[in-house]
This record gives structure tokens, sequence and C-alpha cells, in this order.
């Protein structure tokens, strides 16, 4: 019996880097080997968006039917309640022209009890045929997701694929996995607080710092001074009011 040449390979089509160039649309390689892994070479931004190129080719010998393919987004558990890291599927779209008409399910395996953002899970994407003869032998689907701003460890995506092996009756399946970097951040944001006088302040713009403190910066007019309150990230801004 013949063996199948279905594959299955991902990139990243288009995503923000920390490269010269920060509007970044174009690939960002290198793309999977057929049925292989891969590490890209481009750390991307947390607070993005990401967009994965998956394309399924079948290079014969015959038709393949009943395709699908199932896309498991990053997403890990951290120590903080109700708060899991990685990213978010936004959207998935067909790359035309194509060979097989993918339909696509709503993401499942994210629970909001305790994944509020939404981030992690897999899509299913499903179409009836896909062809030997080129050049309607390729179809690919994009998949866009958000990086979540506290994420900093790589992004690992895996794209499985199953079918069917027309004339043979016969299963075949094949998977691959793109690593993608993340660009390190601060562990902490910062607001900064103007006090004019004691028992007031009042709320001012939002910065980035390094350091876990609160300190003040006494102003050249009066009395007031300028108080910058550091905590991580990921927990949202304290109210320092009263």
């Amino acid at each position: 019996m013949p063996p199948s040449n279905l594959s299955i390979s991902k990139i990243v089509q288009s995503a923000v880097t920390v490269g010269p160039n920060p509007n970044q649309t174009g690939p960002i390689g290198p793309a999977t080997p057929a049925n292989g892994a891969i590490t890209t070479g481009t750390a991307v931004l947390p607070g993005t968006f990401l967009t994965y190129r998956v394309t399924v080719t079948n290079n014969g010998p015959s038709d393949v039917s009943n395709i699908r393919v199932t896309d498991v987004a990053f997403g890990s558990l951290r120590l903080l309640p109700g708060r899991v890291l990685g990213v978010k599927y936004i959207s998935v779209n067909p790359v035309l022209p194509s060979g097989a008409t993918f339909t696509c399910a709503a993401p499942t395996g994210v629970n909001p009890s305790n994944n509020p953002q939404g981030n992690g899970g897999s899509l299913v994407c499903t179409a009836p045929l896909l062809s030997a003869n080129a050049p309607n032998n390729v179809a690919a689907i994009d998949i866009t997701v958000f990086i979540d701003p506290a994420t900093k460890a790589s992004l690992v995506n895996t794209a499985t694929f199953d079918a069917t092996l027309n004339n043979f009756n016969r299963p075949v399946s094949g998977s691959t996995t793109l690593t993608t970097p993340v660009a390190p951040t601060s562990d902490l944001g910062c607001r900064q607080n103007v006090c004019s006088r004691p028992g007031h302040r009042r709320h001012g713009v939002r910065l980035h710092d390094h350091h876990d403190q609160q300190r003040p910066e006494r102003r050249a007019d009066g009395d007031a001074r300028r108080y910058r309150s550091c905590f991580p990230a990921d927990q949202g801004y304290p109210d320092h009011t009263g």
C-alpha cells in the first residue's frame, strides 16, 4: 500500500516584534518542516496580536477526505488564582485560493471559572476533501491570537491533522509544532501620583519601572510631590486615594 504524503506546516504569518521594524507584518520564519518542529528566530511582543498560518499539503498518491485540523494554543496556569497566561484565540480565516474549504468551530477547552482571560484551549477545523492534484492540493488557514501582556515564556503552538486516504480507506495523521520566543518585559507596572498637600493625591499617568517601592520627588512648585507606586503588572493598578 503506497504511503501518504499528506503533511502539515506552520509559520508566524504576522506579528509585532522587537526588531528594527516593530510593525512587521510579513512572515517571520522559519516555517516548520512538513510534520516537524522548529523555533522561530524572532521574539514577539506580549500584549499584541499574532497570526499563525497553518498549511496542509497533499502530495498524493490519492485524494484525502474527512480532514480535521486541530490547533492547540499555548496556555499555562500561573500561581495567582484565576490567571492563565499564553494566547487567546481571536479569529480564523481561510487563505484563498484554497484546495479545501475549512469550517472551524468555536475554541474549546477554556474554563471561565479559573481562566477569565480565555487564554489557551484548542481550535478544530474540518474539510470534506483535498485533492492530490496541483494546484488544488494545498489548503491553508490563518489563525489570529492575542498574546497575554503578562506572558513571558515562549509560545509553543501545535497543529495536528487526521484524514482518510481515499481508494484505500486508510487513516493518516501528522503534527507540527512551532515555538515562538516572547520578548522580555518588566515584572512591574507603576503609576505616578501627584500630592499637593498632605492626605491629598490625584492620580496621574501610568509608568513602567523595575523598582518595587513608592518614593517621593520634590517638585519646584511648592509642597507638591510626585509619588511613583510600583506593583506586579498583572495584578492591576492599586488605589492609593484617601
